[in-house]
This record gives C-alpha cells, sequence and structure tokens, in this order.
C-alpha cells in the first residue's frame, strides 16, 4: 500500500508528530502538492532573498520572484495575511534597505560547493530501508578573514511577536550543519541566522543560533526513531489521528471528518515515481553510513 521509498523532511516530520493519519495522507503517500497563497508568498520571498544575497541586484531578485509565481493570477492576495506577489517586492525591498542586516553581513561571500554557489543547496540522505531526509539550504555564507561560516534561513510569519524559542531548537538547523560539514570539510562550529520577515509589522528580524558538533549525533538518533514509528504505524489499519490538530493556522483539516475512511478512498492509486530520475537532480546526495564517517574523521 505505502510506497518502496518513504521521503521525510523537515516539514514532514513536523506533520508526523502533530498529526500521524495527516502525514499519512498528505505526505507518506504523496499526494499531489497544490499551491495556496501561503505556501507560494513564502517560497517567492526565499527567492528573492537567496538572489539578492548573491548577486545584491534587487531587480534581477525580483524577476526570478515573478518567474516562481506559479499561482494563475497574479494579483491574487490574501487581504487578512497581507500576503500577495506585489507584497512579497516589499518584502525584499524592505532586506536591501536594513541597514542593520547590510552591516552586519558586510565582508561575507557566498561561497561555492562543486562548482554551485551555495544558494538553495539541495540534498538528500539515504537512510536505509527505504526512507530519504531530504532538504534546501537556503543560503550559505563564509567571511574570508574569520574563517567562519554561517547558514542564513529565510522565514516568513502572520505574528505580530518573532519568538526565539520557535527557532532555537529546530533540528533543520542541525541537519545543515551536517552538510555543511561533508561538503566544505571539517566544520567544528556554525552560526544558523534566521531572517524571519513579519508579513504584518513588515519589519526583518534575525535570530543568531551558534550550533557545536554535539547535536549531530542526537538528530541521527531521532531520525532513526522516527522511521522506526512509522514502521509501526504502518502495521494499523490507518495512523492515529490527533484530534487537537484538525484546525491549524485558523484552518480546519481538510480530512475533517472523513479520515477514517480508508486511504485509497481519500487519495486514490499511488503516482508513478523515479526516485533515481529525482535524485540524480539534487546537489548533494549522501548515505547515513558515509556521513556517520564523515563526523566520526572530524571528531
Amino acid at each position: 500500500m505505502y510506497p518502496t521509498i518513504k521521503l521525510l523532511s523537515h516539514s514532514s516530520i513536523n506533520s508526523l508528530q502533530s498529526c500521524p493519519r495527516r502525514y499519512e495522507l498528505t505526505k507518506l503517500v504523496r499526494r499531489e502538492k497544490t499551491n495556496t497563497i501561503h505556501t507560494m508568498y513564502g517560497t517567492v520571498v526565499g527567492i528573492g532573498f537567496a538572489e539578492y544575497f548573491l548577486s545584491k541586484d534587487i531587480n534581477l531578485a525580483k524577476l526570478k520572484m515573478l518567474i516562481a509565481w506559479e499561482l494563475p493570477d497574479l494579483y491574487d492576495a490574501d487581504v487578512k495575511s497581507g500576503k500577495s506577489l506585489l507584497t512579497a517586492y516589499h518584502a525584499i525591498d524592505r532586506l536591501a534597505n536594513n541597514i542593520d542586516i547590510s552591516e552586519k553581513y558586510n565582508g561575507w561571500i557566498v561561497p561555492s560547493f562543486a562548482d554551485k554557489p551555495a544558494v538553495e543547496l539541495s540534498f538528500s540522505i539515504d537512510l536505509g530501508d527505504g526512507y530519504f531526509y531530504r532538504g534546501f539550504i537556503d543560503l550559505v555564507l563564509y567571511n574570508p578573514e574569520s574563517k567562519k561560516y554561517t547558514v542564513l534561513e529565510c522565514k516568513t510569519t502572520g505574528s505580530y511577536t518573532i519568538y526565539e524559542a520557535a527557532y532555537g531548537n529546530s533540528d533543520q538547523a542541525v541537519a545543515y550543519g551536517i552538510i555543511l560539514d561533508a561538503i566544505a570539510n571539517d566544520v567544528p562550529e556554525y552560526n544558523v541566522d534566521y531572517l524571519v520577515y513579519g508579513t504584518r509589522n513588515k519589519a526583518w528580524e534575525v535570530l543568531s543560533f551558534k550550533k557545536a558538533k554535539s547535536s549531530r549525533a542526537k538528530f541521527f538518533a531521532d531520525l532513526m526513531v522516527r522511521t522506526e514509528i512509522i514502521n509501526l504505524y504502518g502495521t494499523l489499519p490507518y495512523f492515529p489521528t490527533n484530534g487537537s490538530s484538525c484546525i491549524t493556522f485558523s484552518s480546519r483539516c481538510e480530512f475533517y471528518s472523513i479520515c477514517t475512511l480508508p486511504t485509497d478512498k481519500l487519495v486514490g492509486a499511488l503516482p508513478e515515481f523515479d526516485w533515481v530520475k529525482e535524485q540524480a537532480q539534487w546537489d548533494f546526495n549522501f548515505t547515513l553510513g558515509e556521513l556517520l564517517n564523515i563526523e566520526l574523521e572530524n571528531v
């Protein structure tokens, strides 16, 4: 019933923890992804963010944002959250005009790995047993003077208040360090800077976290535990539900009141999926064993 290849990511793990049944229906069986104004807004702001840091060309950044906008109408907008292509442009304008951010990253450059600028780097980790963890690194900066790396992660939020606790313990940042260690050759310590744009107050805020190697072993262990949990859930008629997650971001789950129906009635047949072809499009592909060996060599 389930696909041979099971894809994990930071967002899918969050979905698994929030409601296993929703994860099963929306992630595990890989239903076709549909863009909303909220997901599209975050995507194009991230694209403009990365391009501006790479080229410092605000017009090129906006052009790439326009090309990436996949909603039918260029003027689609969500008035309540203030999200649209136009307000995404405004976010990049405010980034370019933010003196504090400009001063903070003065002297930092975008390095290249395997002849590719460290912008929107994609990676996959083969965990074995058909599981792959995938991710994207928004941006890596390098300071030639201090010889230090910083990972920049672009986020958007509709909250008036930006809480440090929302990002400080994210395993997403730990995964970046593991990949950075593998492609940059032994990075003992690095910073992850979350640049968060508030769509309501229209301002950028920088949250900086220092990450040490000690967190990486826990990341690997947590991943393996989660694959075992998914395997356990797979022995049940359907994954457990979590009634407290039927409302997220003020919206009702699309499967509310029908999630107890058979999975094949809700999502249909599994789509064809060529993982070999998919994997070839990623910038870096590692096995769990390879990454563990790299970490051990650098101890």
